[in-house]
């Protein structure tokens, strides 16, 4: 039965009145890249191995990886009851570019924290910018390493990076946990789950993963956060 209440929310939507929040990470501009694990039809896979991950931006920036041995799982994990890409000792690769400032985003879970484990990396060792677990620290790197703080195990967060010269910093869930200068390197290119070369693999899984090729701006990182969060079932604390 459609009580009074329901019939009354009907009629704002039909005629206009109520507004339906149709936000995607798309939306943000100067978005260069955004795979979003929990959208099947982005994924190419066979018996759970993925071999491309398409992007959602707008520019085409798909993930691939032709090595069957060297693919990342689908199919096997959720978080919140999405699906969540999968590695360990894969990675994919991406020819995609950013110039500093800009701003990088993954939705993440360890599941062990090892001496390295990089999110992702440029695909040379020339141009190059990182976050990455070092001996359990959240740590960012664009020529130079800067690390601070303690990664808890098995918790899902959101990482948003932004790489700015003297003025970088790590955010996780919308807390600050790491500010300075890890260097002045652009990206070009991205290797996710591993060092450029392959080694230093993220043992854990991947949700959302985003490149702004700008700074955000506070509405914008919180409208962002709040998408993931409410996505993913976790919290997001609002910057002021």
């Amino acid at each position: 039965m459609i009580n009074a209440l329901t019939r009354n929310i009907m009629s704002d939507i039909i005629s206009g009145e109520v507004e339906i929040d149709t936000y995607t990470p798309a939306d943000i501009p100067d978005i260069q890249l955004w795979l979003d694990s929990a959208d099947a039809s982005t994924i190419t896979q066979s018996a759970g191995a993925v071999s491309q991950w398409d992007d959602k931006s707008g520019e085409g920036h798909n993930a691939t990886q032709p090595t069957g041995s060297l693919q990342p799982t689908t199919g096997t994990r959720t978080i919140n009851g999405l699906n969540v890409i999968d590695f360990s000792n894969d990675s994919l690769v991406i020819g995609v570019n950013a110039t500093q400032g800009n701003t990088i985003i993954a939705l993440v879970s360890f599941d062990n924290l090892s001496n390295a484990n990089f999110l992702f990396d440029g695909n040379d060792q020339y141009d190059r910018q990182i976050l990455f677990n070092v001996n359990g620290a959240y740590a960012m790197f664009a020529d130079d390493t800067i690390s601070n703080g303690s990664i808890p195990q098995a918790t899902t967060q959101i990482w948003m990076g932004e790489f700015n010269g003297s003025s970088s910093q790590l955010i996780i869930n919308g807390t600050t946990q790491l500010t300075g200068n890890p260097g002045s390197d652009n990206l070009a290119g991205l290797r996710i789950g591993a060092r450029y070369n392959g080694v230093n693999p993220l043992d854990g899984v991947m949700g959302d993963f985003i490149i702004v090729d700008k700074i955000m701006t506070t509405t914008e990182k919180n409208q962002l956060g709040n998408f993931l969060a409410n996505k993913w079932g976790i919290t997001w604390s609002d910057i002021t």
